[in-house]
Formats: C-alpha cells, sequence, structure tokens
C-alpha cells in the first residue's frame, strides 16, 4: 500500500522538474510536458479559445469544444475514460453552469448514452444520476444535500414505468410504489366525521399517511361494470381519469380487498385506482407525487376523516362534470384544488373546462374548495392576469396565499412568501407554504414550496374544526375562520392568515 503513493510523489517531482515546451504556429499552440500534451487552437478574430485537446502518454484524455455568441461562451467537454467510453458535459463558460452531462458508450459510429446526470435549473447543483439500459431508464441514484442518497429501481409494464423500488447506499429496501396493485389498504371510515375530497395529479394510496384515510368504495369491485351507477367504471379506490386514453396495462390490476372481486382487464380511460403518472426522462431528482404530498398535509392529524381521491386529467370538463355529480352524492365537506388555469381569453384551455368548474361550485353550494392563489408572485387584478378558479367569487370558493412558514406560528409573525400571488379582493386567507414537509411517492417524505401547499395547509385547519365540532357546516367553519383570522398589512388578502383556533368551539 505504501508503494502507490511513493511512485505517484516521484511523478509529481518530475513533472515539476521538467520543463514545459510550448510552440504556435498560426492559431495552434502545442504544448509538451513529459507524458502530457495539450493543443490549443484559437479563434482568429479576438484570440480565445476555439479548442483544446489533452493527452497523457499519447491517449487522448480530454477535449474541449468552445462556442462564442455576443457576450455568451459555451462549451462541450468530453473526459475519455478508454477509447470508447467517455463523458460528455454541455455548460455555459461565463457562470459556470453545467447545462447536460451523460456518460456515452461509442460503439462504432453509433453512441449510447449509459447514464444521465440530472442538475437542478434553479441552483444548477447536482440532483440525480440515472443508469439506462436499452434506451430506457433502470436505475435513479438521487443525490441528496439534506440526507442520505437512495435510489431507484423502475418497474416497467412494456415500456412504461408503473412503479419502483427504492433502496438506500446499503441496499436496503426503504420505499415502493405500483400503479395497478392495491396493496393492504385499510381505507378511511365510511361514517367519517369530516369527508375530503382532492383533486390532483395522481396518490400513493399505500402511503402511510393516506392508507387510513383513502375511502374504499364497498359498492364498486374490479368486474368491468359501473356497479354503483356514479359513471364511473370499477373505482374501488378512486378514480384516474385518462382523457387521452393513451395509457395502457399489459398487466390488469389487482389487490387484496376482500370486495375488489379480483383483477380488472381495464386498457385505457377510467381506472378505479387513483395512481400517479411516473416520468422519469426528462425530470431530476425525487419521483415526486403533487397530489400524494397535497393529500399528506391536508389529512396531517385527523382521526376522522375520509378521501375521495380524483388524478389524472382534470382539465378535461368531461371529468369534472363526472366528479361535480360525485360529490354532489357523497356528502363531501371540503375539497382541494391546487391547479390553476389562465385566464380564458388566452386561449390556452377548452372554455368548456372553466363551465365545468363554475358548474361544480353551484352545484355543490354546501362543500367548501379551496383552491391555490397561485405562485406567480402578482397582483391578482381580475383582468388577464387572473388564474382560475382563484379569481372565481362564489361563497365556496377559498382562496389561498402562502406564507414563508413550514408550520402554523405561536407569534404570529407571518410573511408573505415571495411566490405567492395576493389580493384583497380574490385571496381569502394566507396559510404556511415554504418547505412544507409532507409525503413523497414511495412511502418517503419531501418538503415543496408553493401555494399548492398552503391550500391543503388551510384546509386541514379546517377539517380539524369540523372534525371536533361535527354539528358546524362547512360554511360555518369558514366563517368562524374569518372572524378569527390574523390581519396583517404587509400581507394582501381579504381576511389574513389564518389563526390555529381551538377546536371545541360549540
Amino acid at each position: 500500500m505504501k508503494i502507490i503513493p511513493f511512485f505517484i510523489s516521484l511523478v509529481s517531482v518530475t513533472n515539476i522538474l521538467a520543463a514545459e515546451s510550448c510552440t504556435l504556429d498560426g492559431n495552434v499552440k502545442t504544448c509538451i510536458d513529459g507524458a502530457k500534451k495539450s493543443i490549443s487552437k484559437y479563434f482568429e478574430k479576438n484570440k480565445k479559445n476555439s479548442s483544446e485537446e489533452f493527452f497523457l502518454d499519447s491517449r487522448l484524455i480530454k477535449q474541449n469544444f468552445y462556442t462564442i455568441e455576443g457576450e455568451q461562451i459555451s462549451s462541450i467537454t468530453y473526459e475519455y475514460k478508454n477509447d470508447s467510453v467517455f463523458y460528455k458535459t454541455v455548460f455555459n463558460t461565463q457562470n459556470n453552469h453545467i447545462q447536460s452531462k451523460v456518460l456515452i458508450k461509442r460503439i462504432g459510429s453509433q453512441e449510447i448514452i449509459l447514464k444521465e446526470f440530472g442538475f437542478d435549473k434553479r441552483t444548477h447543483v447536482l440532483e440525480s444520476i440515472d443508469t439506462i439500459l436499452d434506451d430506457i431508464i433502470v436505475e435513479r441514484k438521487v443525490i441528496s444535500p439534506d440526507g442520505e442518497d437512495f435510489n431507484y429501481k423502475f418497474i416497467y409494464d412494456d415500456k412504461r414505468i408503473i412503479g419502483f423500488d427504492v433502496f438506500n447506499n446499503n441496499d436496503v429496501k426503504i420505499g415502493d410504489y405500483i400503479q395497478n396493485k392495491i396493496g393492504e389498504v385499510t381505507g378511511g371510515p365510511v361514517d367519517a366525521t369530516v369527508k375530503i375530497a382532492v383533486i390532483d395529479s395522481g396518490f400513493d394510496h399505500n402511503h402511510e399517511d393516506i392508507q387510513d384515510h383513502i375511502l374504499i368504495n364497498s359498492n364498486e369491485s374490479f368486474n368491468k361494470i359501473d356497479n354503483d351507477g356514479d359513471g364511473f367504471t370499477d373505482n374501488v379506490l378512486g378514480v384516474h381519469f385518462d382523457g387521452d386514453s393513451d395509457i395502457k396495462f399489459m398487466n390488469p390490476f389487482s389487490g387484496f380487498l376482500p370486495r375488489t372481486g379480483g383483477t380488472s382487464s381495464q386498457k385505457a380511460g377510467i381506472y378505479g385506482i387513483p395512481f400517479e403518472t411516473i416520468k422519469a426522462k426528462g425530470t431530476t431528482g425525487p419521483i415526486t407525487s403533487h397530489g400524494t404530498h397535497v393529500s399528506s398535509i391536508a389529512l396531517k392529524g385527523l382521526k376522522s376523516a375520509s378521501l375521495l381521491a380524483f388524478a389524472g386529467d382534470f382539465g378535461e370538463s368531461k371529468y369534472l362534470d363526472m366528479i361535480s355529480k360525485k360529490l354532489q352524492n357523497s356528502e363531501v365537506d371540503f375539497v382541494n384544488m391546487s391547479f390553476s388555469f389562465p385566464h380564458q381569453s388566452l386561449g390556452l384551455v377548452d372554455r368548456k373546462t372553466y363551465r365545468s368548474l363554475q358548474n361544480m361550485f353551484l352545484n355543490n353550494p354546501d362543500v367548501v374548495f379551496f383552491v391555490a392563489a397561485g405562485n406567480d408572485g402578482r397582483f391578482l387584478n381580475g383582468s388577464r392576469d387572473c388564474m382560475y378558479p382563484a379569481c372565481y367569487a362564489y361563497p365556496n370558493v377559498i382562496t389561498i396565499g402562502a406564507t414563508t412558514d413550514s408550520e402554523w406560528r405561536s407569534d404570529e409573525n407571518y410573511e408573505m412568501a415571495d411566490f405567492s400571488n395576493y389580493s384583497s379582493n380574490y385571496v381569502d386567507f394566507f396559510a404556511p407554504g415554504t418547505k412544507v414537509e409532507a409525503a413523497l411517492l414511495g412511502d418517503m417524505k419531501i418538503r415543496h414550496s408553493g401555494t399548492s401547499m398552503a391550500s391543503p395547509m388551510a384546509l386541514n385547519m379546517a377539517a380539524h374544526l369540523k372534525e371536533q365540532n361535527p354539528n358546524m357546516s362547512a360554511l360555518e367553519i369558514v366563517e368562524l375562520m374569518k372572524e378569527q383570522s390574523i390581519k396583517k398589512n404587509i400581507i394582501e388578502s381579504k381576511f389574513g392568515v389564518i389563526r390555529p383556533l381551538p377546536t371545541v368551539l360549540r
């Protein structure tokens, strides 16, 4: 073991003693330093580097290629592990931000990507490393700056990811998720004191924060029949609506609930498990689930609460109409909508979607809808800058902005988060919405920021009040929250910041 460092030190001494010899031939500079050699080429106009090549013992080990557009200088770097395997890194020289990095294997004229490195778009810090086989991502290593790194091993159905197992650095399994299996879900109480619905991207129905609350539909089973006539086929644990019918399962749904009736041969359209779609390609870091995180916040600490979960393409008017009908027959108290559509005059969303949203609010007048104010950091003035449903002026639509906190404060020294939209006309309350810790897909935890987190924080407070005061209606709970809210001049809203209240009031 001692021979190796001694050998390295001899090489170091040799390099120090050896004099670097450089020659310049036009715009090409060649330098030789013992076993090392470098060749630099320069642009004729500004004499800046256009390329660099570095050799060791006559073997090419690194290349840099530069391009200049005005003041912007970008470069591509190749670092060779051997003659056929190399790293390719693209970055901006001026601010030294890496834009992309891959490990490539060259076979003849073909270049095959073996690994892809993912960087945070805001901080430019390395977040993850994907391992790629036959052009699909089979594993992802997540680099955690605040904790232990972990690794995803993805499960495929044909060429679509439907789940994963998660392992720590000691290869011990710490989490998992699968779309088409129910697992052993306890389910929420049918006679729950407070009933919550969440309309979002998808849900980890087996997450410890959700599995004891998600409502099991005892009138349905996986038999390809709409047994209860609610418009949804086989909706045992909720609904995933695939508006484009582009999601296919080669393997059918299955589960262990006594009433599920075995497996389902559902292939596309409406599914009876509100699963989360999994996107690895084009993403970095942990595999997130907006709906799972939101639901975890909404359900936190509740003892007698059930969750009605609606996942999938909630921008489809048909789906919104079906949800509205389901809500009318489900005695739901509160609904969370942590999403926004732009002003309809922009033409980015079908006008039918806006009408369906409005009809949902009108047809469910006793249900309170908590909605996110949006994360543009701007004043909502009712013009084309408005977001929807945040700017709808219905008495049962409660719009929530975000403070800089992750939890409720005892000192009430709240400040508005820079990213939060605000308005004394359209934003009703503010609630904590910065780095809020809640569920991550795969039975883990993560922190997220946004009015998407503030909205379920507000709902959760209302749900606690309802749970302890079951004789109060959802609308009465909101009126009480308005009366007791914290008024602050630095936070522009109708009623201020929600004040955590004593639970037993009437």
